[in-house]
């Protein structure tokens, strides 16, 4: 049987009556997953419907850089040739 309570029982709540549930990092991350996954620029980009799974794959790899990696110090320690100058 339902209790009724009378209306001296209940409070006047000012703010937000229903708490706010912060979302746990899975639920980030899959929802994250999931609006990457079916964006039209994506679409485009790649000019094809990609799935979940190899956006999830694409989250997590690094990209990988065109060409050759070069090295500064390398560069930077090379001995060029000075052009001697004629008498």
């Amino acid at each position: 049987m339902v209790k009724l309570h009378s209306r001296k029982d209940l409070q006047v709540v000012r703010g937000a009556v229903i708490p706010s549930k912060k979302k746990s990092a899975q639920q980030v991350r899959e929802e994250k997953i999931g609006k990457t996954a079916y964006t039209p620029e994506l679409r485009d980009l790649t000019q094809s419907k990609l799935s979940p799974e190899t956006v999830e794959t694409m989250i997590d790899k690094p990209m990988k850089l065109r060409g050759k990696k070069i090295d500064v110090l390398t560069i930077l320690n090379k001995k060029f040739r000075t052009p001697q100058t004629k008498k």
